[in-house]
C-alpha cells in the first residue's frame, strides 16, 4: 500500500471503530466493521465475532441475514448462503438490503440468484458499491 492509502485506512478504521462504540448493544455495527475489516483484507475480525456469539451463546439474538454476513466476512460463503436462505423463511425485515448491500457481490452464485429471485421476483436489483466480496 502505498502511504496515501495508509492514512486513508487508518482514517476508515477511525471511523468504523467510532461507529462500533455509539451503536450499543446493537449487533448492526458488529456486520458494519466485520465488512470494512474483510474489504481491507482481514476476515479474521468476523471470525472472532462468530466465535464471540456462539461463546456466549447469542446467536439467536442475531438475525439470520446479519449472522449470514459475518459468516460471508470470515470467508464462509456456503455457511452464509445458508444463513441468508434461512432469512427467507423467517421474512426477514432486513434481507432486501442484505441481498443488494452486503451479499449482493455474490451475484452468479446459483444459490444467492435463487434467493434473490425469490425475495424480489422480477424487479431490478440494485448491488451496493461496497458489496461483499468485491
Amino acid at each position: 500500500l502505498r502511504d496515501r492509502d495508509l492514512a486513508g485506512l487508518t482514517e476508515a478504521e477511525t471511523a468504523a471503530a467510532r461507529l462500533l462504540r455509539t451503536s450499543g448493544e446493537g449487533h448492526q455495527g458488529l456486520v458494519f466493521m466485520s465488512q470494512f475489516r474483510a474489504r481491507a483484507g482481514d476476515p479474521s475480525y468476523a471470525r472472532r465475532v462468530l466465535d464471540s456469539l456462539t461463546r456466549v451463546g447469542a446467536r439467536s439474538r442475531i438475525p439470520s441475514a446479519d449472522y449470514g454476513a459475518l459468516l460471508l466476512h470470515a470467508g464462509d460463503t456456503s455457511a452464509a448462503l445458508s444463513a441468508l436462505e434461512e432469512a427467507v423463511e423467517q421474512r426477514s425485515l432486513e434481507l432486501q438490503s442484505s441481498l443488494s448491500v452486503i451479499f449482493g457481490g455474490l451475484k452468479g452464485n446459483p444459490r444467492y440468484d435463487a434467493t434473490a429471485a425469490r425475495v424480489f421476483q422480477n424487479r431490478p436489483i440494485f448491488i451496493g458499491p461496497y458489496s461483499f466480496p468485491p
